[in-house]
């Protein structure tokens, strides 16, 4: 959420260098597969920072599974989508959608990755 400037504001860390990693909340069935970072999320500015792999706790990530669920504050106000890196038979991208609601979901086709990474999404909030 962008923040107006008014006098008198002190500069602090948390507006020059966001708010710190914060455990991301999985759905039931996920969780870290135990490499890459842990599931995480960041406010700079109006930016929302992902970072983080996800796997299923067994088997593998189907088609439209909702991943994980991001804080009611941190929601966009229109669904935004992005790649992300997946492993699977063969290393690729799957698409991931980020609704109003907060799901994470993932759109894998036939793939069936056994797990998926967040780094370096990005989405504003403005």
């Amino acid at each position: 959420m962008a923040e107006t400037w008014l006098p008198g504001m002190v500069i602090t860390a948390e507006r020059l260098n966001g708010t710190a990693w914060a455990p991301l909340t999985l759905s039931s069935g996920f969780t870290h597969p135990g490499h890459g970072f842990t599931p995480a999320y960041r406010l700079l500015g109006s930016a929302v920072i992902l970072r983080g792999r996800i796997s299923k706790t067994s088997g593998t990530i189907a088609d439209t599974d909702v991943i994980a669920t991001v804080p009611a504050a941190l929601r966009p106000a229109a669904a935004v989508g992005w790649a992300g890196p997946r492993n699977g038979s063969s290393p690729g991208m799957v698409r991931l959608e980020l609704n109003t609601a907060g799901e994470v979901k993932v759109f894998a086709g036939t793939a069936s990755p056994s797990w998926i990474s967040l780094d370096l999404v990005t989405y504003f909030l403005d």
